[in-house]
């Protein structure tokens, strides 16, 4: 892709983004006890009794730990998430190495996915609106993490190479994510930004879910 130095065109891309967490949440809850065990008969009217609910285990997971990449580049090539100044082609002067962080905070193993709103122009989307209409959306996942206390975590099948977003649909980011200390992963995008991209705003809601693994 011929690097384009001369179009003063500068476009936010991920600092437009709206960001979002989703979760579907699943709890355990046991009735401890009941107390105390009155008999009602007749017209008794004063039975009182106490119920206490416990929530044992749940499932829960986050991105407060980082959930904003702020890119601001030119367009004219391809821009990654995990290289400084955004690749090879220096698009996003001054940008550091930044993904999402995902940490598991329940107390059971997540399969978790993750969908988008918007996907490129050249698999029928419309994020990042382009005449040539050949932008294009991609994502992939790192077992490890910039964060001091939380690591990578995923024991399972995780999504390490570059995967295009096609569609709405849930794709698996990884299917068995640990809690506890090893308990998080770094999600990075990748996108192709044509040179005529239109100016303004381009929005895109990236949603991570979380479930049982089986």
């Amino acid at each position: 892709m011929e690097r384009r130095k001369n179009n003063p065109v500068l476009i936010a891309v991920m600092s437009s983004f709206a960001i979002f967490f989703v979760a579907m949440i699943t709890a355990i809850i046991t009735i401890n006890y009941m107390s105390p065990h009155t008999i009602i008969s007749g017209r008794a009217t004063d039975a009182t009794g106490n119920i206490t609910i416990v929530i044992g285990m749940y499932l829960s997971i986050t991105t407060e730990d980082d959930n904003t990449i702020a890119l601001s580049c030119r367009p004219g090539g391809v821009v990654l998430t995990n290289e400084t100044n955004g690749g090879d082609d220096d698009l996003c002067a001054g940008f550091s190495p930044d993904g999402i962080i995902v940490r598991n905070d329940g107390s059971f193993e997540a399969n978790v996915s993750v969908n988008m709103s918007d996907y490129g122009e050249i698999h029928g989307g419309s994020f990042l609106d382009a005449t040539t209409n050949n932008s294009w959306v991609a994502f992939k996942i790192a077992n490890t993490t910039a964060h001091e206390n939380y690591t990578g975590g995923c024991y399972g099948f995780i999504q390490s190479s570059w995967v295009n977003v096609t569609s709405n649909a849930l794709m698996t980011a990884c299917d068995r994510l640990a809690f506890g200390p090893d308990n998080s992963f770094t999600f990075d995008m990748a996108f192709f930004i044509p040179t005529n991209t239109t100016r303004g705003d381009n929005n895109l809601t990236i949603s991570f879910w979380a479930s049982l693994t089986s």
